[in-house]
């Protein structure tokens, strides 16, 4: 339906699965209540799993952060670690009447040598750019080499002018290196600076950027089989020169190469892919972990959950349904905490060796061959768990996507960008846009794959700052060349729906939110 998944329960989907043929046999000497405090139970296990991996990884990297600038005062601040997502609040509050971002007061600006919101972009830095004090100080020395002032006036006057002079040269300083610090921290560190509004943008990033490492390594693969075919063919002279290279290799090829718009990968040589079954496939448990990897990693610093009434907008903004829904089921808000930063630590639970094992087990899984062992059980429960409305949500915003036409499941598991998708996207997609397009985000600091960028920006037009056409000529003249989505529409609806939502909330929950 595109919106909030339908009021199903945990004993809902257990008593389904008891009575399932394959599934009953497996648990049938538990009871509903037992199978239901289980999952209770390991989900929070999960949890505290990752909140203790997380503070472990925090504490060592702040430790050796500490130990390379070992004589800074400003170390005592931060006991006993700062995190990414601490440090991206610090960086973009306003500066203090007193002192820096940081909280310490032996210096104002974020380019002192002393101040550790940057210390662990600096790294990736050229160290060319001077400090504000330095600049500060060269001001005011050059300033005061002039001609001495003739009164008391004066000399006050121009005190005041060199200070702020300084002072406007120290700040202008100081906004380039944070910009220099920004640059790094995107393209070195592979951390966004800034997170889009929408997990769906997120998503479609992910994706494209996991088919593109894939493709490499197919690509590699097959550049190997090539050279083994070409060795072979010196040996013995064959007509038909294709005949001697490998499926793979022709696939690899240039002759097959994809446009920017289209992504999809094709499967392994070592994998057996089934055939297309008109059931609905599931995302394979490796592919939701390598996505889950991605968000957690580039946006999980910043990314915080929508509140209840912008959920539940997004959802249904997106959803293809026209008739109208129960409104206990549009107006359900957000599963999660609003505001909470759910894939801060997501990475962390998705160590090396468990990737290896979902990529083995996903590999087996396609070539027939069943994957056995506790392990490879307890890897499939904890992404399916990570990828639940309880946690990330990210399970249902693919089943989202999928319904729009974004992005295809394939019988594999894996998970393409589907053909054309740029024209298919909500116009919450585009609004987002207007803040990491090209044009306005040119270093890329969103961290946005350039595939995605492109493919929007030459799909859709802006017309006149109130709305969005086709940019393609041909898709223009299909819709008269009128526009497609009108912002002032879209705002206007949201603004009655906002108004719907929180008149549903004060009906539902009566009148004590305001004392009475």
């Amino acid at each position: 339906t595109g919106m909030a998944l339908m009021p199903v329960n945990i004993r809902d989907v257990l008593l389904t699965m008891k009575s399932s043929d394959s599934l009953g046999k497996k648990i049938r000497r538990r009871g509903i209540d037992a199978l239901e405090a289980k999952l209770l139970y390991e989900g929070k296990a999960v949890e505290a799993e990752m909140s203790i991996r997380a503070e472990k990884y925090w504490e060592s990297k702040w430790k050796m952060e500490v130990s390379e600038d070992d004589g800074n005062e400003n170390n005592k601040i931060f006991e006993p670690f700062l995190t990414d997502a601490k440090r991206n609040i610090l960086r973009s509050m306003a500066r203090p009447s007193k002192g820096c971002k940081c909280g310490s007061i032996s210096h104002d600006l974020v380019n002192n040598p002393q101040c550790v919101l940057f210390r662990d972009v600096k790294a990736f830095a050229s160290p060319e750019i001077s400090t504000a004090d330095e600049r500060k100080r060269e001001t005011f020395l050059l300033l005061s080499k002039k001609k001495k002032p003739r009164t008391a006036l004066e000399a006050a006057y121009i005190e005041r002018f060199m200070k702020l002079r300084a002072e406007n040269d120290a700040q202008e300083e100081e906004a380039k290196f944070v910009l220099e610090m920004e640059k790094k921290q995107a393209a070195e560190m592979k951390m966004a600076v800034f997170a889009p509004g929408t997990l769906c943008v997120m998503v479609l990033s992910a994706v494209a950027v996991i088919n593109e490492s894939l493709s490499g390594v197919e690509e590699a693969e097959s550049m190997d089989e090539e050279n083994e075919g070409e060795t072979t063919a010196n040996d013995e002279v064959d007509e038909d020169h294709d005949a001697d290279i490998p499926l793979t290799a022709l696939i690899g090829s240039k002759k097959l190469k994809r446009s920017h718009s289209t992504t999809d990968t094709f499967p392994s040589k070592r994998l057996k892919i089934g055939k297309i079954s008109s059931k609905k496939e599931l995302p394979s448990s490796y592919f939701l972990a390598r996505i889950l990897e991605y968000v957690s990693q580039t946006f999980g610093h910043l990314f915080h959950e929508p509140s209840h009434a912008e959920y539940s907008w997004q959802q249904r903004h997106r959803s293809v349904l026209t008739k109208p829904l129960p409104k206990d089921v549009m107006f359900r808000g957000n599963p999660r905490n609003p505001g909470a930063l759910s894939f801060e630590n997501i990475r962390f639970l998705l160590d090396k060796e468990r990737m290896i094992r979902l990529q083995s087990a996903w590999e087996k899984s396609n070539a027939e061959i069943n994957p056995a062992g506790i392990e490879s059980w307890n890897d499939e429960w904890i992404i399916t768990y990570l990828s639940s409305n309880k946690i990330t949500g990210l399970s249902h915003e693919i089943d989202v996507m999928e319904n729009l036409d974004l992005i295809t499941v394939n019988p594999s598991g894996s998970i393409d960008l589907k053909p054309g998708w740029e024209k298919r996207v909500p116009q919450i997609i585009l609004i987002d846009m207007k803040e990491w397009g090209t044009e306005v985000d040119p270093h890329n600091l969103f961290c946005i794959h350039p595939s995605v960028k492109s493919a929007l920006e030459m799909a859709w037009e802006r017309v006149d700052d109130y709305g969005w056409r086709y940019a393609n000529e041909t898709d223009a003249i299909e819709e008269n060349n009128e526009v497609v989505f009108d912002d002032e529409e879209y705002y206007l609806r949201k603004q009655i729906f906002e108004e719907n939502f929180n008149n549903f909330v004060n009906e539902d929950s009566g009148m004590g939110n305001f004392g009475i």
